[in-house]
C-alpha cells in the first residue's frame, strides 16, 4: 500500500506535513551533489606559538617568519612544508626538509571535498568492477543517529618526524586511488535541527539556501562536529597502527576538529552558493520539524530487508511548536522498483488541507447564508398583507474532521421566521413561515475533490382555513474536480464536471381551493420573493487551490498526485538538479 497508508492526522502524529526521501535516494543525490559541487581546496598548518600551543597558522605567514632556533614560533626560511617529498630518513635529506629542522612548524594538510578515485558510486553501473563506497549517509535506529562519512577527492598529509638534531623523516603522504580517507562522525537525529548556536557565516549560508529539504542543506546540518563527541570524529579506510594514522589523529581529532568544534565550522571550510529561489512559493508556511528515522518493515515480518527504503523524514508543522515525533507505522514504499522510481515523498496532512480551503470558501459560504424576516397583517375582509425580507445570516464555522471521506463541512440553519395577523372571524387571518438552510461537503477521493451544495428554503403561508407549504428552493450541486500536479508542486485543477438537482416543490392550491381564496397569487409572489437565493447557489471556483503549492519546490519534481486511504493530500517526488 505504500503511500496509500498516509494517516497523519491520526491523532499520535498531528504533523501538518512530511517530507521524505529513502536512504537511497538521498545518498545517490548527495554524492552527486559533492561530486558537482566544486568544492574549493582547504589547506591547513599548524605550528607551535609562543604559549607552546600547537595552533593553525596560514602558509604565508609560516614561510616568513624569522627563524629563530629553539624560540617558537619559529618559519620555514621559505619552505612551503606541502611541497616536500616523502622521505623515510635514510640518505640525503631532500632539499627544503632541513630548513624544517629549526622551524616550529608541526602539521598540515590538503584536501578537496569529492569522490575519492577508483571508486564506483552505490548502485551506479560499475563495468570496471571497481570498490564501492560505503553510503555518505546511513542510519542507526539503536541509537538514534545518523553515520555521516565526509569524502574528499584529493587528501594530503605532511608532518615531520622529530629527533635530536632536527628532522628525522618526512612524511608526505596523499590519498591513493581506490583506498578513501574520510571523516565519519555520528550525529544524533535531535542535534541535526539544532542550528541555534552556529557561527554567523554557517547560518548565513543555511539561510540563503532557500530549501529546507535540500541536500545542501543537510549536508551542512550533518557536517558540525560541534553536533558531535570527540570520541566519534575518526578517519575510516587507514592502515591502523602506521605512522600515517597518528598524523590522521594529530592533525584532525586533536587539531583540527577540535577548532572546529569549538567554533561551529563545517570541515575543510567552504561556501555553498544559495539556491536559485522557486518561482512559486508554498502554501504550507514552515513553523517548526523534527527528524525522523523510519525504517523499512517488510510486509511478511521479517525485519528490515530493503535498508535503501529505509526514509529520512520531516515531520512538519505550520506553528512554532511541532508535534512528538512518534514512529510512523508504514513503509512509504513497499518494492524496490517503487523506490527505484522516485526520491520520496511529500503527504500533506488532510487537516492541513481542509484548513487551507476553509480560508478560500468561507467568504463563498457566508454569502449563501440567509435570514428570513416576515410580517403579516390582517386589513379587512379578503385583505391580509403578506411581507418577507432578507439578510445575511452568521455564517457557521468550518467543521474539519480527523476522519472519513469528507474532510469540510459547512452546516447553516436560519431561525425560523414565523407572524400571523387578522382574525378568521374578521375574515382577515394570514400567518407566514420561512426557513432557510445552506450545506457544503468537500469529500476526496483518488485524485478527485468532490464538492456537494444544497441550498434550501422552505415556506410555510396559511390563509385563513388554507395552509399550504413546501420547498420553495431545493437545489444541489455537485461538482467533481480531478487534479494533477506541476514540476514545481503546485496543484493542476481541471474544470469541473458539474451536475444540479433541482428538487424545488413550491406548493400549489386546486383550481377549487384557488378559486375560492386566491391563495395561489400568495403562492407566487413568495416563490418571486426568493429567486434571487435559488440562482445565488453555483459551481464553487476552484481557482484558489489551483494556487496551492507544495512545499519544497526548489528541492523537488513531482510526479503524480491524489488522496490517501485517509484523505492525506500525497505526491511521488524526485530530487532536482542539487548542484
Amino acid at each position: 500500500m505504500g503511500i496509500n497508508q498516509s494517516d497523519l492526522s491520526a491523532s499520535q502524529y498531528g504533523y501538518d506535513f512530511v517530507v521524505a526521501t529513502t536512504l537511497q535516494s538521498l545518498n545517490s543525490t548527495m554524492f552527486e551533489f559533492i561530486n558537482g559541487a566544486n568544492f574549493p581546496t582547504a589547506q591547513q598548518f599548524f605550528w607551535t606559538d609562543a604559549s607552546g600551543d600547537i595552533v593553525p597558522i596560514d602558509l604565508a605567514t609560516l614561510m616568513a617568519t624569522a627563524q629563530q632556533p629553539k624560540v617558537n614560533p619559529s618559519g620555514t626560511c621559505g619552505v612551503d612544508p606541502s611541497s616536500l617529498p616523502n622521505w623515510d630518513g635514510s640518505g640525503i635529506p631532500p632539499d627544503g626538509v632541513a630548513a624544517l629542522g629549526q622551524s616550529s612548524f608541526q602539521c598540515g594538510f590538503t584536501a578537496q571535498i569529492g569522490i575519492p578515485p577508483g571508486f564506483a558510486l552505490p548502485g551506479a553501473p560499475n563495468p570496471q568492477n571497481l570498490p564501492v563506497l560505503p553510503n555518505m549517509v546511513s542510519f542507526n535506529q539503536t541509537s538514534m543517529s545518523v553515520v555521516f562519512n565526509l569524502y574528499c577527492s584529493t587528501f594530503q598529509v605532511f608532518q615531520p618526524a622529530w629527533g635530536r638534531d632536527g628532522v628525522e623523516s618526512y612524511l608526505n603522504q596523499s590519498q591513493p586511488s581506490g583506498s578513501a580517507w574520510f571523516l565519519q562522525t555520528y550525529i544524533p537525529i535531535s542535534q541535526i535541527l539544532n542550528n541555534t548556536k552556529l557561527p554567523a557565516a554557517v547560518q548565513a549560508q543555511l539561510d540563503a539556501l532557500g530549501g529546507a529539504f535540500s541536500v545542501q542543506q543537510l549536508f551542512i546540518d550533518l557536517d558540525q562536529p560541534s553536533k558531535v563527541t570527540q570520541s566519534s570524529i575518526n578517519f575510516a579506510g587507514i592502515q591502523p597502527g602506521t605512522a600515517l594514522t597518528t598524523v590522521i589523529s594529530a592533525v584532525f581529532a586533536d587539531d583540527y576538529c577540535t577548532s572546529l568544534k569549538t567554533n561551529g565550522m563545517p570541515a575543510l571550510g567552504y561556501t555553498i552558493l544559495p539556491n536559485t529561489p522557486p518561482s512559486l512559493s508554498s502554501s504550507l508556511q514552515l513553523g517548526s520539524m523534527e527528524i525522523e528515522i523510519v525504517p523499512y518493515a517488510d510486509p511478511d515480518g521479517n525485519g528490515d530487508t530493503l535498508p535503501g527504503l529505509d526514509t529520512f523524514n520531516y515531520l512538519c508543522s505550520q506553528t512554532a511548536t511541532v508535534p512528538p515525533a512518534n514512529q510512523l507505522t508504514w513503509n512509504w514504499f513497499e518494492t524496490q522498483s517503487d523506490a527505484d522510481q522516485y526520491s520520496g515523498v511529500i503527504a500533506v496532512n488532510r487537516n492541513a488541507i481542509a484548513g487551507y480551503l476553509a480560508n478560500q470558501l468561507d467568504s463563498i459560504v457566508s454569502g449563501n447564508c440567509w435570514q428570513p424576516a416576515v410580517d403579516v397583517s390582517g386589513n379587512a375582509p379578503g385583505d391580509t398583507t403578506y411581507y418577507s425580507s432578507w439578510s445575511a445570516g452568521t455564517a457557521p464555522a468550518a467543521s474539519i474532521p480527523s476522519n472519513g471521506a469528507t474532510i469540510l463541512s459547512y452546516n447553516y440553519q436560519s431561525a425560523n421566521a414565523y407572524d400571523s395577523g387578522g382574525s378568521k372571524l374578521a375574515l382577515d387571518y394570514g400567518s407566514l413561515s420561512v426557513l432557510a438552510s445552506y450545506t457544503l461537503r468537500v469529500s476526496c477521493a483518488g485524485n478527485t475533490i468532490t464538492i456537494v451544495q444544497n441550498q434550501l428554503v422552505y415556506a410555510e403561508i396559511c390563509w385563513m382555513d388554507t395552509d399550504e407549504s413546501g420547498n420553495y428552493v431545493n437545489k444541489t450541486i455537485t461538482d467533481v474536480y480531478t487534479l494533477s500536479v506541476g514540476q514545481q508542486g503546485n496543484l493542476v485543477v481541471s474544470s469541473p464536471q458539474s451536475t444540479l438537482q433541482d428538487n424545488s416543490d413550491a406548493p400549489s392550491a386546486n383550481w377549487l381551493t384557488n378559486a375560492f381564496t386566491g391563495v395561489n397569487d400568495i403562492i407566487s409572489w413568495m416563490a418571486d420573493n426568493v429567486s434571487f437565493i435559488a440562482s445565488d447557489v453555483t459551481d464553487i471556483p476552484l481557482s484558489s487551490l489551483q494556487q496551492f503549492v507544495f512545499p519544497g519546490g526548489n528541492t523537488f519534481t513531482y510526479a503524480d498526485v491524489a488522496f490517501s486511504d485517509n484523505q492525506d493530500l500525497v505526491s511521488h517526488v524526485t530530487y532536482t538538479n542539487p548542484d
